[in-house]
């Protein structure tokens, strides 16, 4: 293979990279200013933190309506948007961006303004995310 064969194929994957964590930024970047996430991350499906929290989020549909929240589940190499599985996002950037590289359960609150406001290593609770979004500055606003 030639030099310039090598540095092509090297370019091509440098900007595929980059064009993919690029991508996911923004698809969560749409979601700016509207919606609040929930981003849960763990290796496996069958994770007893990832079950119960998926779990303690069933029957929240209303809550989760009225704070304008989505979640997304990290699963291994797999994220998707709960209830919008036709939008995939890459795992590894999510990942990256908020500090779950290693393996193993977490759970991160976005707000609205695209920040980290919560992160915990164990299932967080429905009473814990509202008492926590109803605290921001910008829910307040919304209820009044």
């Amino acid at each position: 293979m030639s030099f310039a064969s090598k540095w092509i194929m090297a370019t091509m994957t440098v900007l595929g990279t980059a064009t993919m964590a690029h991508s996911t930024a923004d698809q969560l970047n749409q979601f700016r200013w509207n919606h609040r996430i929930l981003v849960i991350f763990s290796d496996r499906s069958d994770d007893a933190n990832y079950v119960q929290q998926m779990g303690a989020l069933k029957g929240t549909q209303k809550s989760v309506a009225e704070r304008d929240m989505l979640i997304i589940s990290v699963v291994a190499d797999v994220a998707a948007i709960i209830d919008k599985p036709q939008l995939k996002l890459d795992a590894d950037s999510l990942r990256k961006r908020f500090g779950a590289e290693g393996r193993g359960f977490r759970a991160v609150l976005i707000g609205k303004d695209g920040r980290a406001k919560l992160s915990s290593n164990r299932p967080i609770t429905p009473a814990e995310l509202s008492s926590t979004i109803d605290a921001m500055p910008m829910r307040q606003s919304e209820m009044r």
